[in-house]
């Protein structure tokens, strides 16, 4: 690209962000390496091009102009100029353009009488609603330590029996100098620990104090400029932590998550039968007959099944033959730093006299295939003309309607749901 282009470019950033020295720069006299890798590189020079004319366009509709121009410094001296690659920048880039999109999601709550970090939870609870939250993650600029690094950086202590770790070394508290943080995973990718410590000269390593952390995430994101911590559960949000002068995270906000999350029918918008189940207007099977089964057998060490009371008459595969379907209560208590804990409701055939639940192809179909074992949806039944079907649905609000003919299984509704979070008045 020719150098004439570049110092558009830089021109058109001067204009937009209002700062020279955050905002861009004339290649001839490029010096960093991120500015060499935007002048050098084709395809970062058009993500800069376009990332100008995303930022001018969203300058123009905020409500909250300086707010969004100074989370735009930020993230150019906090965010951008911490990458160390061209593969870096381009996610940089590409995350920073998708939250240009709605200026709105960055800025609307900001107000006079607000201060940055209480904006900055309304942002997270905002993108999180959205279900763009990764959108605030930065994973693009973490780095890999061995584990003789890790020792002498957060101590013995820190080395995790499973290797698995991402570890960040940015500034954290905004004071000027780089801070550590380590986060180790384990077993199914459960957070286990993690670890921060100031770049302050003889500061002590913290660990961040989780009361759930075996059962928990952490996610690394910048709002702007500014990093924090968040700590929650899937789609459950926890806590907004940063990190002091000191090396400490303290919590900046905790989250309120509200009753109904939010659905919306994603397969069979044209099925008459999605728009009954959207509106509750379908009967689910009574579990009023008796049976004498005591317990499944475990299939692993750590998984135990228990049959509910009560049994269900109905043709649950819809092969002309009427069928005794019980529920199954399919629980794993977990085990720290090795597997999550989990719980769900399938459903499952008995034999006739209702005594046993036989391996059969129709509960394996059942119990693993539509259960998803080993952790599922909550199943439940209904029967809609004449016709049996399964319903199973996830705590977000996802969920599925199933057919079963024969052996096999038809997905014929799916509505998408999320969880939705408000920032807790602490």
């Amino acid at each position: 690209m020719a150098l004439a282009h570049h110092a558009r470019i830089a021109a058109l950033w001067l204009c937009a962000v209002g700062m020279a020295h955050a905002a861009s720069f004339d290649c001839v006299h490029a010096s960093s390496s991120v500015e060499k890798y935007i002048c050098d590189t084709p395809q970062l020079s058009k993500l800069n091009d376009e990332l100008t004319t995303a930022y001018a366009q969203a300058l123009k509709q905020t409500l909250a102009p300086e707010s969004l121009k100074k989370q735009q410094r930020g993230w150019l001296n906090n965010v951008r100029n911490r990458c160390d690659s061209v593969e870096c920048l381009q996610q940089a880039y590409a995350a920073r353009l998708k939250q240009l999109a709605a200026p709105e999601a960055l800025t609307q709550r900001r107000s006079t009488d607000v201060s940055d970090e209480a904006a900055d939870c309304q942002i997270v609870a905002d993108f999180s609603n959205r279900g763009e939250l990764q959108l605030l993650g930065v994973d693009f600029i973490k780095r890999t330590l061995s584990e003789e690094q890790i020792k002498q950086t957060f101590g013995e202590h820190a080395v995790s029996p499973y290797g698995i770790y991402s570890y960040w070394s940015v500034d954290m508290n905004l004071d000027g100098a780089p801070d550590h943080l380590l986060i180790s995973t384990g077993g199914s990718m459960a957070v286990n620990y993690a670890y921060g410590r100031s770049g302050k000269m003889d500061s002590e390593v913290t660990e961040v104090d989780n009361p759930a952390m075996g059962d928990f995430d952490l996610s690394f994101l910048a709002v702007g400029g500014r990093y924090y911590l968040l700590t929650h559960f899937e789609d459950h949000l926890s806590q907004l932590l940063r990190m002091d002068s000191d090396g400490r995270f303290q919590k900046i906000c905790s989250f309120a998550r509200r009753a109904e999350p939010m659905v919306t029918l994603v397969k069979g918008k044209m099925n008459p039968l999605c728009a009954k189940v959207g509106q509750d207007l379908v009967e689910y099977v009574d579990y009023n007959l008796r049976h004498t089964i005591d317990r499944l057998p475990e299939k692993e060490i750590f998984w135990s099944k228990h049959p509910r009371e009560g049994v269900a008459r109905v043709d649950i595969n819809n092969d002309g033959r009427i069928d005794n379907v019980v529920l199954v209560d399919f629980i794993h208590g977990g085990e720290r730093n090795m597997w999550r804990g989990c719980d769900a409701t399938y459903i499952a055939v008995t034999d006739s006299r209702r005594t046993t639940i036989p391996d059969s192809e129709l509960n394996r179909l059942l119990l693993e295939s539509l259960g998803g074992y080993p952790c599922g949806p909550n199943q439940s039944v209904f029967v809609d003309n004449g016709t049996a079907y399964i319903d199973a649905q996830e705590r977000s609000g996802s969920r599925k309607i199933h057919v079963i003919k024969g052996q096999q299984a038809k997905t014929v509704c799916e509505f998408r749901g999320r969880l939705l979070h408000d920032v807790k008045e602490d």
